[in-house]
């Protein structure tokens, strides 16, 4: 037993966090204690389970082969202020984050400790994974999401950039998410620095999660690398926090996007890149106080472009010329999601030419 006051630190911390999740943790509590290297801890946050949640974690906790604890949050918090109440309880020099729907295969932690081990620059460290569907099968070949063969990274069209660039730019984590929380494992440096979020990741204009943020502010003061490696099984589902959208839906996205571009929906675009530019203002901060001033530059670049975007919505006749100007300087980045953003701003460029003609006839 402890003695009262005595600082408690461990090595390993796995921080799970759970919601109506007990038709899920039954094989994630078991991949687990099956883990080849177990952790130290298991901290585990409850979202105010009503459906047999905490009696799993209860039971879980009285035989695991490893300290667990369970706190149950007095109003719902939701994901990202779940996680972050969650991790603040957390004492390991490493901080695996887990969802209760996925499966650990049982070299995980194993693994991605021993790179840590290997290369001390690292402050978070990511992995691919496998696709599973609500039953715990591979996903079928004619699977709306993805086939056996593909993966989260494949399915996500992440795979190709990710392989080529293991080591993730800040630049890169500013303009899209590329790292998903329950793939991850943190250094509690970046952890105290990420600690508390900043209030503006709750912004219905532009919310932010919390494996982004952790990784905007990992980035900034160490090594972010992609692990090509499946390390566990990403269940897909109707009922997950976050996941994959399937093509009809994402089809259906990318049509919204496309007629609020044409009809330029002004207000929501100006409002959504302002918060945007502030989350990753938030960030720069962050990373000045943690030393690396050339990655906090390059979020507060990234912060710019936003707020350059949300300045060019309220230019005239010029708009179009700014846009394409923004996009010669690498304002928009250089992958796929930057030409969709490209194409997106000059539709909404011209959209609004052609009423403001209209408007004068």
């Amino acid at each position: 037993m402890e003695e009262e006051g005595e600082d408690r630190r461990s090595d390993l911390s796995v921080v799970l966090c759970t919601y109506e999740g007990a038709r899920w943790l039954p094989p994630m509590l078991a991949s687990l204690a099956a883990q080849t290297r177990l952790p130290d801890e298991l901290i585990v946050g409850d979202d105010g389970s009503s459906d047999g949640t905490l009696d799993l974690l209860r039971s879980f906790e009285r035989t695991a082969p490893f300290a667990v604890s369970v706190e149950v949050n007095d109003v719902r918090l939701g994901p990202t202020r779940n996680f972050e109440r969650a991790l603040g309880r957390a004492t390991g020099a490493v901080v695996a984050l887990a969802d209760q729907d996925d499966v650990w295969h049982p070299g995980k932690l194993r693994r991605t400790m021993e790179l840590l081990d290997e290369d001390p620059t690292i402050s978070l460290l990511f992995s691919d994974a496998g696709l599973i569907d609500a039953r715990g099968r591979p996903t079928h070949r004619r699977s709306p999401i993805a086939r056996p063969s593909r993966s989260l990274w494949a399915a996500r069209d992440q795979r190709g950039h990710l392989r080529a660039h293991p080591v993730v730019e800040a630049g890169t984590i500013a303009r899209r998410p590329v790292a998903t929380g329950c793939t991850m494992v943190v250094r509690r440096r970046a952890i105290d620095l990420a600690l508390p979020f900043p209030e503006v990741l709750d912004d219905p204009a532009s919310p932010m999660g919390h494996d982004r943020w952790i990784a905007l502010v990992a980035a900034t003061i160490g090594t972010v690398v992609a692990l090509d490696e499946r390390l566990l099984d990403f269940r897909v589902h109707d009922d997950q926090a976050t996941g994959l959208d399937r093509p009809t839906v994402r089809a259906r996205r990318l049509r919204r996007t496309a007629q609020r571009a044409a009809t330029d929906a002004s207000d929501e675009f100006v409002r959504a890149h302002l918060v945007a530019a502030q989350q990753l203002e938030a960030a720069a901060a962050r990373g000045d106080c943690g030393g690396d001033e050339e990655a906090a530059r390059e979020l507060a670049a990234v912060a710019r472009h936003h707020r350059h975007r949300a300045e060019t919505a309220a230019m005239g006749r010029h708009r179009t010329r700014a846009v394409l100007a923004e996009a010669r300087q690498g304002g928009y980045g250089h992958d796929g999601a930057a030409v969709r953003a490209v194409a997106a701003d000059v539709v909404r460029a011209l959209g609004a030419a052609a009423r403001r003609g209209s408007a004068r006839r």
